[in-house]
Order: C-alpha cells, then sequence, then structure tokens
C-alpha cells in the first residue's frame, strides 16, 4: 500500500527548473529539507555559514505538480565543511511558503521513535533521469555515530537511496508516519545499497520548533482507543498525540471552542475567565507577523494550560495598543488579552490583564525573519507563563490563595522542565518574575510571621531561590530570601546573603545596597555582634547622613557596645535633624527607656544620653 506520503511530497529545483532533491511539509506553510539540497538549488556551497536570503522553487508534484511555489529559508544548519566532522545535526533546513500550499496537501505524520530495527520503509525521490520522481522501498537498521540512522535495499533489483532522494521523507510501514529524512547514501559501496536519514528526533532537537509536531513512543506504543487516556496523553505530550498531523487543525480548534462567536458569552454563562488570543500579530500597515506555526505552538500552550475554570478565545480583532486590548478585552468581558505588535525592529508579545489595566511584554528584535521559529521557541511557554501569572493575580484578589499558587508553580515546573538552564535573558527574566510572584503568594512578607507560619516561609524561600537561580541580577530576590531567614532563626545564612548583596550589586542600584547593609546590621544586632552592627550602619549613613532611623539605630548599637561618648555624638544629631518634631522625639526617649529596663547597668549612660534629646 502506497503511504500518504503523496500530499506532504515536495519537490525542489533551481530556478532553471531543474530539480535537485526533496522536501515535505510538516506545517500548513513549512516545508522540511537537507540544507545541500538548497544550496544546490541557489548554486552555493553546501557549507556556506550564512542563512541564505534568495527564495527556493518548488511544487508537489504528486497532487498539483502545475503550481508552482517559491519559499525562504527560516531554519539554516548547513553541511560541514569537507574533511570536517559529522556531529549529525547539520544539513538541515527548513522553509516558509509564501504562498499557501495546493488545498490536498497534508504535512507529514512525524513520529519520535528510536527503536526502527528491520522496519520496511517507503520513500519517493528524484534521482537523475527521473525528475516525476521514483518510489523506494527498504529496511531501517540502527542509528551510527552521527546519530544518523542506516537504511538500506536487501532487494536484489530495484531502487536504493541515492542523489535526488535527498530531503524526502521515510515512511516507517510498521509505524505509520515518517521517522526521519533522507540525507546520504553511501558512494563508496553502492553494490550494498546503503543510505542514511536524520530521524525525526535529530531534527526535532536541531529545529525545537518542530519538537510540538511530533507523536512520542508512548502514544505509537498504546493500541487503546480510550478517549480520556488519550486526552490526558495529549496534555502531557501535545495534540499530536491525537493523531493530528499539525498542532491545531481546524477540528481541533473547533473542539477547543476556539474562533467561536459564542466564546466569550459561554465563558460568562459558566462562570470562566476568558483568555482572548488574538490571531494574528500585526504591523503598521495591518500585514500579519505572526508565522502559522508559533501562533499554533502559543494557542497549544495555552490550551493546555493548569487553570480551572478558564476558556480560551480565539478572535480575528486587530489591536495595535494596550488601550486597543483594554477596550476589546472589556467588549468580550475577558479577563486577559493576548496580542501583539511590530514597531520599526521590534516584534512584542503582549499580555494585558485588563482588571489591573497591566501589561507584560516580550520583546524580538525583527529585523532579519531568518530562524524566525527558532529564535521564538521559548515564546508559547513564556506567553504561557505571563498569562497564568495575571490569572494567578487575578484569583488572589478574589480570595483564592491556594488556587492562585497551585496554578502559578504547576506552569512554572511544567515550563522548566519544557525549557530546562534556558540561556536566554528574556526566559530567564520570565521564569524569575514569576518564581517571585510565586514567593510573594506564599507569604506576603510584610503581614507575614515566619514563627507561626513555617512551611509558608520555607516555600517562599524556595520560589525567592529559584528567582534569583534563573536571574543572578535580581537581588530583590536575595534581599526576601535574607528576610525570611532572619525570621526564621537562621541568621548566619541571612547575614551571608545581605553580603552576597552587598559585594555583588553594582553602584548605580545603590538603594538596595543600603537596605542590604541596614538588615545586614539588624542580624548583627540580634547576633549581639553590636561593632559589626555599627560598622554596617555607618555605612549606611555615609549614603543618607540625615536619615534619622539609621541614626537611632546606631545610637542603639553604639550603646549596647558600650560607646558611650560615640552614642552622645550620634543623639545630638539625631536631636538636630528633629528639629521641632516632637512626636519623634517622644519615640526616641521611649526606645531609650526600654533599652535602660533591658541594661539596666548602663541604665545611668542611657539617662545621660536621652537628656540631650529636648
Amino acid at each position: 500500500m502506497v503511504a500518504p506520503l503523496q500530499y506532504a511530497i515536495v519537490r525542489i529545483r533551481k530556478s532553471s527548473g531543474a530539480i535537485v532533491g526533496a522536501g515535505f511539509l510538516v506545517h500548513e506553510k513549512y516545508v522540511l529539507t537537507c540544507a545541500h539540497v538548497i544550496a544546490q538549488a541557489l548554486g552555493i556551497a553546501e557549507s556556506t555559514p550564512q542563512s541564505p536570503s534568495e527564495s527556493v522553487h518548488l511544487d508537489f508534484p504528486l497532487i498539483d505538480p502545475a503550481v508552482q511555489l517559491t519559499a525562504q529559508v527560516v531554519l539554516w544548519r548547513p553541511a560541514p565543511v569537507k574533511g570536517a566532522s559529522n556531529q549529525g545535526h547539520e544539513d538541515i533546513a527548513a522553509l516558509e511558503l509564501n504562498s499557501f500550499p495546493p488545498p490536498a496537501a497534508k504535512p507529514a505524520r512525524l513520529l519520535l521513535e528510536d527503536d526502527l530495527w528491520d522496519h520496511p520503509f517507503q520513500a519517493f525521490g528524484f534521482p537523475a533521469g527521473h525528475d516525476d520522481g521514483l518510489w523506494s522501498t527498504g529496511v531501517l537498521r540502527a542509528k551510527q555515530g552521527t546519530g544518523w540512522v542506516q537504511v538500506e535495499d536487501t532487494k536484489s533489483p530495484g531502487g536504493r537511496l541515492e542523489s535526488g532522494y535527498s530531503g524526502t521523507p521515510i515512511w516507517d510501514e510498521k509505524l505509520n508516519g515518517v521517522v526521519g529524512m533522507a540525507v546520504a547514501a553511501d558512494l563508496k559501496r553502492t553494490e550494498a545499497k546503503i543510505g542514511f536519514i536524520i530521524p525525526t528526533r535529530l531534527m526535532a532537537t536541531t529545529w525545537t520548533a518542530l519538537a510540538e509536531l511530533t507523536i512520542p513512543p508512548l502514544i505509537l506504543a498504546s493500541k487503546k482507543s480510550n478517549r480520556s487516556l488519550q486526552w490526558i496523553l495529549a496534555s502531557l505530550f501535545g495534540l499530536a498525540a491525537l493523531g493530528a498531523s499539525t498542532l491545531l487543525i481546524p477540528q481541533v480548534r473547533d473542539r477547543l471552542g476556539l474562533g467561536e462567536a459564542a466564546c466569550f458569552r459561554e465563558a460568562e454563562r459558566k462562570g470562566e475567565k476568558a483568555i482572548a488570543v488574538v490571531g494574528k500579530f500585526y504591523n503598521e500597515p495591518g500585514t500579519p507577523i505572526m508565522t502559522p506555526l508559533l501562533e499554533d505552538r502559543i494557542l497549544y500552550r495555552l490550551n493546555n494550560k493548569p487553570v480551572p475554570r478558564s476558556r480560551v478565545c480565539l478572535i480575528t480583532n486587530r489591536v495595535r495598543s494596550r488601550t486597543e486590548a483594554e477596550v476589546l478585552g472589556t467588549q468580550q468581558r475577558a479577563a486577559i488579552v493576548v496580542w501583539g505588535t511590530r514597531s520599526g525592529a521590534t516584534l512584542e508579545a503582549s499580555v494585558s490583564l485588563i482588571k489591573s489595566k497591566s501589561t507584560s511584554r516580550l520583546p524580538l528584535s525583527a529585523d532579519t525573519a531568518k530562524d524566525f521559529d527558532d529564535r521564538t521557541k521559548d515564546w508559547p511557554d513564556l506567553i504561557l507563563i505571563l498569562t497564568i501569572s495575571k490569572l494567578s493575580r487575578l484569583t488572589k484578589e478574589e480570595g483564592h490563595i491556594s488556587e492562585a499558587i497551585d496554578m502559578l508553580y504547576q506552569t512554572l515546573i511544567e515550563a522548566e522542565n519544557r525549557l530546562p538552564d534556558s540561556q536566554n535573558l528574556l526566559t530567564m527574566k520570565v521564569f524569575s518574575s514569576a518564581y517571585y510572584q510565586l514567593g510573594d503568594l506564599y507569604s506576603p512578607i510584610e503581614k507575614l510571621s515566619c514563627p507561626s507560619s513555617e512551611d509558608n516561609c520555607e516555600n517562599a524561600l524556595a520560589m525567592y531561590k529559584a528567582s534569583f537561580r534563573w536571574n543572578p541580577t535580581k537581588y530583590q530576590a536575595l534581599m526576601s530570601q535574607g528576610v525570611l531567614l532572619n525570621q526564621l532563626g537562621r541568621l548566619t545564612e541571612a547575614e551571608q546573603v545581605y553580603t552576597q548583596v552587598i559585594t555583588s550589586i553594582p553602584e548605580h542600584q545603590n538603594e538596595q545596597k543600603i537596605i542590604a547593609y541596614a538588615s545586614r546590621a539588624e542580624v548583627y544586632l540580634r547576633e549581639r555582634n553590636y561593632i559589626k552592627a555599627i560598622t554596617d550602619w555607618q555605612s549606611t549613613l555615609q549614603q543618607e547622613p540625615r536619615n534619622t532611623f539609621f541614626l537611632r539605630r546606631l545610637g542603639l548599637a553604639q550603646l549596647r557596645a558600650e560607646k558611650i561618648q560615640e552614642s552622645k555624638e550620634t543623639y545630638e544629631k539625631i536631636n538636630r535633624y528633629l528639629n521641632d518634631n516632637k512626636a519623634k522625639k517622644s519615640e526616641v526617649i521611649e526606645e531609650l527607656k526600654r533599652l535602660a529596663k533591658e541594661q539596666p547597668k548602663l541604665a545611668s549612660s542611657i539617662n545621660t544620653v536621652a537628656s540631650i534629646i529636648q
């Protein structure tokens, strides 16, 4: 039986019309092929490091060869320089079609599977003299050193994978899906009819946007038709687990209630929070600038969010500013609007919380479209995090603290599993801010008493640590750790945290450094290390010499350290700076009286100091 590859197969040619190889549709406007096929089509060196800007010519020969299409390279991983070792993830290119493919075109069904030994396969290519194409069959073997998978034709008569098959999908007849892409033939032993393919898993790790279009092995192993199980698997691995070949095909969109005029009314009727997702991002002339692949990935993430009582509604309104987003959200009674714009060389995705009129933005330099989907690979998770952060804040305001914590925590854990150790600065800042918000949800510091809420303190402490781990310049997260450690009585750790802030923070953030000195001084006071406390209060006063609070704390530390003469000088300054503020002076006197009761041996000296305040 012929595999349904005919709907996805692409024939790639030079501008002169000469056929150079194959490719295959993986999304409504995206094609995968080998980089060396594109190099041949454009007449450039196969190891050219820069992504080509010229248009690539192609067609769908098995469904509508009369429709001639062009495409642009959006992912470029060139073949290695001759003589260099092959790392396995080279020789891959992704194309974005400049117009939609023929109506009969269908994306290939991509499978993630490692155990392929002896599986029969089908492939369709364009070897020399066969511009209309030839089918080839054979068996799959296993991986070799580069990660490529060996294939071979075991029949005496018949064709093999050779030049002209490069870029074509390899259909596994046992698993009923594409498990890789033809990349090379063994030219040294042509009689063996051996070739090599890049497995889907390797392509997915090279082009991360592709990963969510694949079906994992667990899904393939399940032969049951239990719909509940399928939906659970879909939530774990993506909608492709349901057998769809794209992320959100129309039937899936309908099933999820997207694009329906009644979506917002239904959300209101059921008491759900509506999330309005603008279906396209627009530039100033009104042209959509968000790729279909990115749009589908964002929608997929939002539709698999761990949030009860919410509904995603896809809309087509054009939104160009926060004001327009707020108006749209108000009109549709949405809690949140996800939208985007392009201004100059910057593309921004934005998430607006309508009630508080607050907006979070994800900026991206858009001076070039090359590797756009690869450079925005984190966006679906980041937009999800921003959206859930807003919903969590709204849920907290409604008094549902536990629900607010659960939804944000689960979102962050799942997203972190998908994006471990990301070095993207934008990603790091989004994670850091969300973890900081989660720490505040566990324990608003201004209301927290750790002795009575130790579990909350420990949870909050863990979240502030995660916040700083994601963004080592977020010193506010360190400061919050110090506050909690101080309240928990872990004074040595608190001292270390404040010292880290003092020694690490840049000069332009001097205000936080002053607070860190003051906070560490309070820790030293609790440890009865009065000399160090005095030193830190003096450091704060170098920056704010007339700060009477700092002066009062310094004076108390000096008295406890029995530095009476120095304390007199400090209280003379306090008296002078407070001038005629009788209320504040009364506070100072009461403060000194309490200290005299605590330190009866120093009572006489303290009373002498108190007489300075008039």
